[in-house]
């Protein structure tokens, strides 16, 4: 059974948002308890073009998993 604790969420805008030039962007820090993982270490999913997630363990079975997402058509919040 995974575990997620959301830490918190960063907003930040690039330029005018909404003019074609400008664009917002979303960074959340979580805390995922997962028993079946027990990697060591770091790695990356990149799935979509405006999303990364980077997974982050020190301990086995606890990740801290980082999203950043990029939007051009809208603001994040």
């Amino acid at each position: 059974m995974t575990r997620e604790l959301a830490v918190r969420r960063f907003y930040w805008n690039v330029g005018n948002v909404g003019d074609g030039k400008g664009y917002s962007n979303k960074l959340s820090v979580k805390l995922i308890w997962r028993p079946k993982d027990f990697l060591i270490g770091f790695y990356t999913t990149n799935t979509l073009r405006e999303h990364r997630f980077l997974y982050i363990s020190i301990i086995p079975c606890l990740l801290v998993r980082l999203h950043w997402a990029r939007s051009w058509g809208g603001r994040y919040k």
